[in-house]
């Protein structure tokens, strides 16, 4: 596909992308890593490779989780080779990591921080600077003191019903137009780019520098339209791709609160905006029909699939939220914009606390009613307090 295309046309679609390239450079992020693996996974998938590709995807999944899910891919397309990399692969890095780590810090990862990733509560949760349907969703619907005090309204219900079925209205049809054949090379390279952008709108609490994996996405996508003299859709797509990726965080409204909300997503839509053209694409080039596909049989191991990713996901949001809310009113004091308050040291009616803000760590200080900030200069952790002094 990058053959015919041209590397001039690569380039530009590429440079397209200047924002989460910088992003990625600025900051030392790892995507621009992941965005090359992904791309050598998918040469090594087309050059009929397949448990190559799996075993590169196992290793893209050790430093983002979301390439792991190709394992979906896999198993549509019956690639058993390249489920088999792709799963040992994962097993061999686990035993790395068991080695290189010990089995308490993989324990933790695995039980604690992992569930906290994928339900986007590594960081703040709330926050429009992770532009995602979950911290949309979270935003409108669930009260926060200190992250989020003015919700559109509180109801933790619409949150947990909306959320999985939101991934299920997006996952589930994406995968099923994929084909599970391998007969059309064209086809597949469109279904692997389509499946891309997926997983990347997914993605609970993606930053600018996250959508590198874009540019392989679109690269294949662009291809496969000019393939087929689409000039007009492949200029609408690079279009769409150029809004999705400048920075957009001049135009959003900060900390939106109440129905303003709506206006602090702006990449969010320019993302999905992107997401279901290239699915349109997808599903107007089927193997069948709808008609044919609603009439098969794996219509109803799609419908299962889209009910349990519902039912599981409800289940488990509402299991979440069963205790968040209960030490909102024991809490000793609300810093509004503050990311954690902890640590605190008390002596009679004061109490010295860490704060954990955007600008970094501080210490604080509530005597009473009165809160002050303890200014030393520089990060300040762990405070204590003599009992005579």
């Amino acid at each position: 596909a990058w053959r015919r295309l041209g590397a001039r046309r690569i380039a530009i679609l590429t440079f397209l992308a200047i924002f989460p390239l910088r992003g990625n450079f600025l900051f030392g992020q790892q995507h621009i890593l992941v965005f090359f693996l992904l791309t050598l996974a998918a040469w090594l998938y087309f050059s009929k490779r397949p448990a190559s590709s799996g075993a590169v995807l196992a290793l893209a999944a050790a430093l983002k989780i979301y390439p792991a899910l190709f394992v979906f891919y896999f198993l549509r397309k019956r690639q058993w080779r390249a489920l088999a990399g792709l799963v040992l692969g994962g097993l061999g890095l686990a035993a790395l990591s068991l080695w290189l780590f010990g089995y308490e810090a993989n324990r933790v990862y695995v039980w604690e921080v992992l569930p906290r990733a994928m339900r986007g509560e590594t960081v703040d949760p709330y926050s429009a600077y992770w532009q995602s349907v979950t911290a949309l969703l979270r935003r409108l619907f669930i009260f926060e003191p200190e992250l989020n005090p003015q919700p559109l309204v509180h109801w933790p219900a619409a949150y947990a019903y909306l959320q999985p079925l939101y991934q299920a209205l997006l996952f589930v049809p994406a995968l099923w137009l994929i084909s599970p054949s391998r007969d059309n090379a064209a086809q597949e390279r469109l279904e692997w780019g389509s499946y891309v952008v997926v997983l990347l709108v997914l993605s609970p609490n993606p930053a600018s520098y996250h959508y590198c994996a874009l540019i392989l996405a679109v690269v294949l996508t662009v291809a496969y339209l000019l393939d087929r003299g689409l000039k007009l859709q492949a200029g609408i797509l690079a279009v769409l791709y150029g809004v999705a990726s400048i920075s957009h965080y001049r135009w959003m409204v900060q900390n939106p609160s109440g129905w303003k909300i709506f206006l602090g997503f702006p990449r969010l839509y320019a993302v999905l905006v992107l997401a279901f053209f290239i699915l349109w694409v997808l599903a107007k080039s089927p193997s069948q029909t709808l008609r044919a596909r609603l009439r098969s049989r794996e219509a109803m191991a799609f419908t299962c699939l889209f009910l349990g990713i519902i039912l599981v996901g409800v289940w488990s949001n509402l299991r979440h939220l069963k205790s968040q809310f209960t030490n909102y009113a024991a809490r000793a004091v609300v810093t509004p914009a503050s990311l954690m308050a902890i640590h605190p040291a008390a002596r009679g009616e004061e109490i010295l606390f860490t704060e954990m803000t955007r600008d970094g760590f501080t210490l604080r200080k509530l005597a009473g009613n009165a809160l002050t900030q303890l200014d030393f200069g520089t990060d300040a952790f762990h405070p204590a307090l003599a009992e005579n002094v």
